[in-house]
């Protein structure tokens, strides 16, 4: 057991459980399993954050860029969920080359008003046929969860429409859209594929109108 993974059942059984007795062991293992994956990304986030930082002393306003990109691309992850690569140093070399690419493509390249909303368009279309996509580490087996998730990705996909058209003349647009596309991106079965991951599954009926193909093969 990595010290993550330690770390986390020794607080939830040492600490919350005994302060909490009554908790059930459902709910002190939902409590273990959500301090393990901050214990596991703690670290990456310091890492990026610190590269944010340097790099905030050499190009004005870095740091926002960089959480503007972070926090679309969170916000979106967290309900569409997606591919999670197998280990967490491969994970970490992903993250920082997708966030700093997205801020650096925004800050120096210019994006017309259409390839905009093309890429909403295509983001919007994916993100409807395939999230959210679960993994083998994370399946996704009740239908109550997977409706309250794509509610929920309905919502925030519509807040981060509305910001990016309100900023479409400025990075913080194309911050918004690129953190947006490329989760979509990340829900697709070809992902899934390109990187030899099991998950991907998604909404029966949507999965068979949106991609037929997927299973015929």
């Amino acid at each position: 057991m990595a010290f993550p993974e330690k770390m986390a059942q020794h607080l939830t059984y040492s600490f919350i459980g005994e302060c909490l007795p009554q908790k059930s062991q459902k709910d002190l293992e939902r409590i273990e399993y959500g301090l393990a994956i901050f214990f596991i990304a703690l670290p990456k986030f310091v890492a990026l954050l610190s590269a944010a930082i340097f790099f905030h002393f050499r190009i004005d306003k870095f740091l926002v860029y960089f959480a503007v990109a972070l926090l679309s691309y969170g916000l979106v992850r967290a309900y569409a969920w997606g591919i999670h690569l197998k280990d967490d140093f491969s994970c970490f070399i992903g993250s920082f080359i997708l966030l700093f690419g997205i801020t650096f493509m925004s800050i120096f390249y210019v994006f017309p008003w259409y390839l905009i909303l093309v890429l909403w368009g295509v983001s919007c279309g994916l993100l409807y046929c395939f999230a959210p996509a679960a993994t083998a580490a994370r399946p996704l087996r009740s239908a109550v969860l997977r409706k309250k998730l794509r509610k929920k990705l309905l919502a925030v996909i519509l807040l981060l429409f509305i910001m990016a058209l309100m900023n479409m003349g400025n990075p913080y647009g194309k911050l918004i859209t690129l953190g947006v596309f490329w989760e979509s991106i990340f829900t697709t079965p070809w992902m899934y594929k390109l990187f030899k991951l099991k998950g991907g599954e998604t909404n029966e009926k949507e999965q068979v109108v949106c991609y037929t193909s997927h299973h015929v093969k």
